[in-house]
């Protein structure tokens, strides 16, 4: 099956790094209903590709669609926050019987293709300038590489293993703002960190048993970076991709 209207899409929009067929990366059945429970959200995907996700907004499934963080989708209306549906959407048959494993980037494609058949999802990226955060590595950089698939034995607690990239992730998520992996320094790495937050509740990652407790001299989560790992928080000025909403609609009956 020809893929080059589809890799022409890709190099405009940049959806994917990888050249995928979506014509044939799609669901063979897929139930959208609106959610009748209290349960959720919740969502998992199968080892055969089999997708489930209960009690979800549109929001939701957008943002994991696409890979993009929740304040970089633009231009969807109100209802995609609050209304929630159930899904379940199974690959072909074969797929499920070989129980195959696919790349993130392939199941991300079929999801896609679901919003797009039933929920007339229609988007565009653009680049818009933001003030971000990003993750520097100082000269005398604390972490240390995993051995054999384990951090190295610590009375603070197992560790963290952690790519640099999905730690700058994380950190978005506790700062509350967008942070960039600019440290330069590639691999896996074992992170514990201890920090109290504005609010004065103390947190903590990879510290585990009772040293997990809470410890009130703990410094802010910008000044333990650096005293416990070598890292800082910069800010800066640059342009992100954020994701445009050009048509939405409420899902097609099953």
């Amino acid at each position: 099956m020809a893929c080059s209207s589809w890799k022409a899409r890709v190099a405009t929009v940049a959806f994917s790094a990888i050249a995928l067929c979506s014509q044939e990366l799609r669901f063979e059945v897929a139930s959208v209903k609106p959610s009748t429970g209290s349960d959720g959200p919740a969502m998992r995907i199968d080892p055969g590709g089999r997708f489930t996700a209960i009690g979800i907004t549109l929001r939701n499934l957008i943002t994991l669609a696409y890979g993009i963080r929740d304040e970089d989708l633009a231009g969807a209306p109100s209802w995609i926050n609050s209304v929630r549906f159930d899904i379940v959407a199974k690959p072909p048959g074969a797929m499920q019987n070989a129980l195959s494993k696919e790349s993130r980037e392939q199941q991300m494609v079929r999801l896609q293709a679901l919003l797009r058949d039933r929920f007339q999802l229609r988007v565009h990226r653009k680049p818009e300038e933001q003030r971000v955060l990003v993750l520097v590595a100082n000269s005398g950089m604390k972490l240390r590489e995993p051995n054999q698939g384990a951090c190295p034995d610590s009375k603070e607690g197992p560790g963290l293993i952690t790519s640099m990239s999905m730690f700058s992730m994380t950190l978005s998520n506790l700062v509350g703002q967008r942070v960039l992996d600019e440290t330069g320094r590639p691999g896996n790495y074992c992170v514990r960190l201890r920090w109290t937050t504005d609010d004065g509740v103390p947190r903590s990652i990879g510290v585990g048993g009772a040293r997990a407790e809470a410890r009130p001299d703990a410094p802010s989560i910008f000044s333990a970076l650096q005293q416990q790992l070598g890292l800082r928080l910069e800010p800066k000025k640059m342009a992100v991709e954020i994701l445009v909403v050009d048509h939405v609609a409420e899902p097609s009956r099953n």
